[in-house]
């Protein structure tokens, strides 16, 4: 037998993959990577999420090759009458599904944390994060130090929701902009 390479580049986009000390996996860190932009929206779209029924896979791979979403703040903005004039769409399910969408803005903190797909962190992680501090503008604030002392919060998770609220600072201006991320 020969033995196995790891690859080197990330097979969707090409981008040098990431391999964190001490772990297994290899990740692509490219924010624009079509794999990883998919992955996120089909995350967002979940139940324990945001649960914005009847987006799947299907759905998710159409929007993005009509380059109707680029981000996850673009399925806030979507228009019924591009979405009805999409395949297998039409006025009545485009209504629907932007029925869904605006209504997810109601879904309580902890999910739209969990939406957010921050490493580490699952829904009762995020559940906890959202009793803890009660809003998600005192978290953004939080130190690495006051993260640790969220319930079941150890140092790998604190820096990891830390360093992600960091990196992804516009995007949760944008979505906070939009209406979530405010309970």
């Amino acid at each position: 037998t020969r033995p196995y390479r790891l690859p080197a580049q990330c097979p969707s986009c090409s981008s040098k993959l990431f391999r964190e000390e001490g772990q297994v996996a290899l990740r692509c860190l490219n924010a624009d990577c079509p794999a990883q932009l998919r992955g996120r929206i089909l995350h967002f779209a979940g139940r324990d999420a945001m649960n914005l029924e009847g987006l799947g896979e299907k759905w998710v791979d159409l929007l993005i090759a009509e380059d109707l979403v680029r981000s996850i703040s673009d399925l806030y903005r979507l228009d019924a009458g591009r979405i009805a004039a999409l395949p297998g769409w039409g006025e009545r399910s485009a209504q629907k599904f932007l029925g869904f969408v605006e209504r997810s803005s109601e879904r309580p903190l902890g999910n739209q944390i969990f939406a957010l797909g921050i490493r580490h962190v699952g829904i009762t992680a995020a559940r906890h994060l959202a009793r803890h501090f009660g809003d998600f503008a005192s978290i953004r604030a939080a130190t690495v130090e006051e993260l640790t002392e969220v319930e079941d919060f150890g140092p790998v998770t604190a820096a990891s929701v830390h360093e992600e609220l960091d990196r992804n600072r516009s995007l949760l201006d944008e979505l906070a902009e939009l209406g979530l991320l405010a309970t």
